[in-house]
């Protein structure tokens, strides 16, 4: 194996293999970041498919989002309203979407026609109550439990993880 050599002004030799050496430590050192980092990274146990989702889906979501602040106001979907109103509020918004529902439903069928009588509350309707840190106990658990009696399958009370 033949070495390159050029001849400096001063007169030395310069190995031609030097300018190489930089790169290959830049690609040793990216080498081994990339194999630390990629041990790091969670893997599954095995591959899982989610279900798909619609969009009306993520807006019922969003409309059913209560907060709770320390000052006594409250808001559903983004609209403040009354503390004792939650309830009416939340029925009243599941049995609109219920009778959109029933209705998109209905319109393909030829014969068919709506239902007579109020729309049912959707067996899987869920609330999730963001409550501030100085909201009194009693008046979430109350609220839950009102949600429960007025036939909410689901409340969720979110909280922040400690970091």
């Amino acid at each position: 194996m033949s070495r390159l050599t050029r001849s400096r002004a001063g007169g030395g030799s310069l190995n031609g293999d030097a300018g190489v050496l930089p790169l290959i430590n830049v690609v040793f050192l990216l080498l081994i970041f990339f194999m630390i980092s990629g041990q790091i990274a969670e893997q599954a146990a095995f591959e899982v498919d989610p279900p798909t989702s619609q969009a009306d889906a993520q807006a019922m979501r969003d409309r059913m989002l209560v907060l709770l602040a320390a000052d006594g106001r409250a808001a559903v979907g983004g609209e403040e309203i009354a503390l004792e109103e939650i309830v009416a509020h939340i029925l009243a918004v599941a049995r609109k979407a219920a009778e959109a529902d029933r209705v998109e439903a209905n319109a393909g069928a030829a014969a068919g026609g709506v239902p007579d009588g109020p729309p049912a509350l959707p067996a899987d309707l869920a609330v999730r109550i963001r409550a501030d840190a100085a909201v009194e106990a009693v008046a979430i658990v109350k609220l839950i439990e009102d949600l429960r009696a007025a036939g909410v399958g689901k409340v969720t009370l979110m909280t922040a993880g400690q970091s």
